[in-house]
């Protein structure tokens, strides 16, 4: 008995375009999209500060705890602090 199920190719090298973009349509293509979404936000947030968003007053703020934390001395064990 043969089923009339067509028969499934196999290829070698990089997956297509076309088989992701079938996969998310078959899948549900809003939620697809939503995580592809989520997913780039947090490849967004772990690049560091956003210049665009970050206040100037937030921007001052940062340069003072840097210049704070730069000219604070490093103390690594007793007696051992070093002046910047």
């Amino acid at each position: 008995m043969k089923s009339k199920q067509s028969k499934e190719g196999s290829e070698q090298g990089k997956v297509k375009w076309d088989v992701y973009m079938e996969y998310a349509k078959t899948s549900n293509l809003s939620a697809v999209a939503v995580y592809l979404a989520m997913l780039l936000g947090a490849q967004a947030a772990q690049i560091g500060e956003f210049p665009l968003v970050i206040s100037l007053h937030e921007r001052q703020r940062i340069e003072r705890i840097r210049l704070v934390a730069k000219n604070m001395p490093c103390c690594v064990g007793k007696g051992s602090c070093i002046s910047p």
